[in-house]
């Protein structure tokens, strides 16, 4: 059977989602109103207790749900239940198809007829793990029609939007979320929005903002928030506060992947491969995303260890192509890499053909700059960079590819512009002397 994984570009929409997921489950006790018989076990929940957020216990919570709806198919509540723990088992695990099988119990009970507002909010949400933004879209849109304060559609909305690259709806959608419900997860979009805007101290802060508002008995989230402020710390530059914020993530939730990964970005930005190395593969064991086996590639390839290298590069190859399609964070990583580019320009723009986002913009430029087409390089990087994004690579791959199109005033304003950003992980440090040398196409400046 086919092992879905969770594609890297949209761990963040899912992992949102997930974040108010069992909000209510975990403040406090969900009641059936059927009694089980005393051969079944019932789920924790289903008993009034509430419900854990460890690695066992969202399992076992999984596992007691589909054994109740076993014998309760027509318990729309515990279904969209079984929904949620499932969006959340799934940031744990690496595995959305514990989503797709979530969704597809909940479209049986529409298609037997039972359709109600809680299936039907949770199906919207459940729509982005199956790249079907625009369906997303109008599904939360039609919903809102009916009960326009709710919080859940408006991040649905500003997730698929984000997915799509229309990123000024999706700021406003989470403007609009945290307007009316200033909690974890609307401050977790609101950081994400201000760091794709530039703007990393400011996502910094309102990411600690989303951590001191997850419930304190949600282990979970208290390790996916100081995941992600080790990842703002990184890109800061702050070694040491990144590396702090890894480790209480994984001291909060032993082997979390995401904090694995986390802390192996950390090792590998002080030069401490080995120890890179070792994170990242106990990151994999965990959960083998695609973008975290090019990683470790990336890192065997530092220790000069090629055969290796080659052999994950491969994995996380197969990984985008038959488990976790993400053609944009794809064709990047095949251009990146030098590993078919024409195939990475297909890719590219079948990405570009349904989305505006940053990452398959820069993919398509960085696709057609190796392959020869400036013009539709350009064009792609300035659309790329247009929410002032401070990603040190994206500017290194800006500036090659304006330099080649003969502006070499942008091109020394975005080599700069690179430079003043801290380096993270083992991105090219486009060093002044690289750009001396005329590597990018520009003069030595006396």
């Amino acid at each position: 059977m086919r092992r879905h994984r969770l594609p890297s570009s949209r761990a963040r929409v899912l992992a949102a989602m997930a974040a108010g997921a069992v909000t209510a489950v975990v403040a406090g006790a969900w009641f059936l109103r059927a009694a089980p018989s005393s051969a079944q076990v019932r789920p924790p929940f289903v008993a009034g207790s509430p419900i854990a957020t460890g690695r066992a216990d969202l399992a076992s919570a999984r596992a007691g749900l589909q054994v109740w709806l076993t014998s309760h198919p027509e318990d729309a509540a515990a279904a969209v239940r079984l929904a949620e723990l499932s969006l959340r088992e799934a940031r744990v695990t690496g595995n959305v198809g514990l989503v797709v099988e979530a969704s597809a119990r909940l479209r049986e009970l529409v298609d037997r007829g039972t359709r109600t507002y809680e299936i039907e909010r949770m199906l919207a949400a459940l729509l982005l793990s199956e790249h079907r933004f625009v369906e997303a879209r109008q599904m939360a849109t039609r919903l809102l029609a009916h009960e326009p304060n709710d919080t859940w559609l408006h991040g649905v909305l500003g997730d698929a939007a984000l997915e799509e690259g229309e990123y000024e709806a999706a700021f406003a959608a989470f403007d609009r979320m945290a307007t009316l419900r200033p909690d974890a997860a609307a401050y977790a979009r609101v950081a994400y929005a201000r760091e794709l805007g530039g703007d990393v101290e400011g996502a910094l802060r309102v990411m600690e903002m989303a951590r001191t508002a997850s419930s304190p008995h949600d282990i979970e989230a208290h390790a996916w928030h100081l995941t992600q402020l080790s990842a703002l710390q990184l890109q800061l530059g702050r070694l040491a506060e990144a590396r702090q914020a890894a480790e209480r993530a994984l001291h909060s939730f032993a082997n979390y992947a995401p904090a694995l990964a986390a802390r192996a970005e950390v090792l590998a930005a002080g030069a401490d491969l080995d120890g890179a190395v070792a994170s990242m593969t106990a990151a994999v064991t965990q959960a083998p995303a695609p973008g975290w086996l090019a990683r470790l590639g990336d890192f065997r390839a530092a220790r000069g260890e090629g055969e290796e290298a080659e052999r994950l590069y491969a994995r996380a190859d197969a990984g985008w192509r038959n488990e976790a399609p993400e053609p944009g964070a794809h064709a990047l990583f095949l251009a990146m890499h030098g590993r078919d580019v024409p195939r990475a320009l297909a890719l590219a723009q079948r990405a570009t053909a349904s989305s505006n986002d940053i990452v398959s913009q820069e993919a398509l430029a960085w696709s057609a700059f190796k392959s020869g087409d400036i013009e539709t390089a350009r064009a792609a990087i300035e659309r790329a960079l247009r929410t002032g994004s401070r990603s040190r690579r994206l500017r290194v791959h800006a500036a090659a590819i304006v330099a080649a199109a003969g502006d070499a005033e942008r091109a020394r304003d975005l080599v700069s512009s690179a430079l003043s950003q801290p380096a993270v992980g083992l991105e090219a440090p486009a060093p002044p002397s690289l750009v001396a040398d005329g590597a990018l196409g520009l003069r030595r400046e006396d």
